[in-house]
């Protein structure tokens, strides 16, 4: 039978001591509470209550009253494992009467029993949690038994953004359902920097440095060109053309010692920025193959009165 070993995998056996009078005093209580709950058709009390004595005082005809209250109340997968569980115990002479009940009520029973096939999309296999109302189920082995009537799917993964969907099942059918789970954003996003990194793609930070170099040299140019201006107005009007008197010659030393620092600074800012943008440009990384052709390189240099930017293009 298919279906009892399906519920045989995750049925557990524990060994309880003996039950006292008390025990099963209380369990024929229970069991009187039941048949009446079935005479008003409350299937849901009547199975409550059998449950419970059978735990106080275990027997196999308990077990067989609570099937049958289990089927009636539309539990057909619980039902199944409680006659299977009357018709492990039920030994001796005085256990084929329940022995017999038990397999004409399986007979019933299984046909009845809806089966569904879980797929989990997107999550490598196994790494995917999947429950039906609540409860986790596993479907490596294929189609999980469920009782009839509407089910709530849901699956999770780490890294996945978590699936839901809700099917109803007819008695007796089998169906698939299928839940796709997208990557969250934080996971999705991974891969393409790790793509970046694959072809090559370098930081922006160094385009970032020659950029403050450039601004920094722009800045420094400008302060030293208005002071060789200012040092230049100082003594223009007491030279005579390219004629001055020796008690300027400090004054017209500085200014050209500014004027040369500003340009050299305004040459270093240029060199600066210009490879500021060459360097953003070629940070981003490329597909291409290695064709062992020359890589674009810039380098500044600043020499005595002089300077400029070198390298390939």
């Amino acid at each position: 039978m298919l279906l009892a070993a399906a519920i045989s995998l995750s049925a557990t056996h524990t060994f309880a001591a003996p039950p006292t009078a008390k025990d099963k005093a209380e369990a024929r209580t229970l069991v009187n509470q039941a048949r009446g709950s079935a005479k008003k058709k409350a299937w849901a009390d009547a199975a409550t209550a059998l449950t419970r004595a059978d735990e106080l005082d275990p027997n196999p005809q308990t077990k067989l009253d609570l099937a049958r209250a289990l089927v009636e109340d539309k539990k057909l997968v619980a039902a199944s494992k409680a006659a299977n569980a009357a018709m492990d115990t039920a030994k001796g002479p005085g256990g084929k009467n329940v022995q017999k009940a038990v397999k004409k009520l399986l007979a019933d029973i299984e046909p009845r029993v809806p089966w569904l096939a879980i797929t989990v999309q997107g999550p490598p296999a196994g790494k995917a949690v999947t429950a039906v109302d609540g409860q986790d189920v596993d479907t490596s082995t294929g189609e999980v038994p469920l009782d009839p009537g509407e089910h709530r799917i849901t699956a999770e993964a780490d890294g996945y953004e978590p699936g839901e969907k809700s099917i109803t099942l007819a008695e007796g059918k089998h169906e698939r359902i299928t839940l796709t789970l997208d990557k969250t954003k934080v996971a999705a996003a991974a891969p393409v920097a790790d793509a970046d990194e694959d072809e090559g793609g370098g930081s922006a930070l160094p385009a970032v440095l020659a950029f403050g170099v450039g601004a920094a040299g722009i800045g420094l140019g400008t302060v030293f060109g208005v002071m060789a201006f200012s040092e230049t107005d100082k003594v223009q009007g007491q030279c005579d053309g390219n004629r001055c008197p020796p008690d300027v010659q400090d004054a017209l030393d500085t200014a050209k010692t500014n004027g040369t620092v500003s340009t050299i600074a305004f040459v270093v800012g240029g060199v600066g920025v210009a490879a500021g943008v060459v360097l953003l440009l070629t940070s981003g990384g490329s597909s291409k193959p290695d064709t062992g052709a020359d890589e674009v390189s810039v380098r500044p240099w600043v020499g005595p009165g002089s300077a400029g930017v070198a390298g390939r293009f």
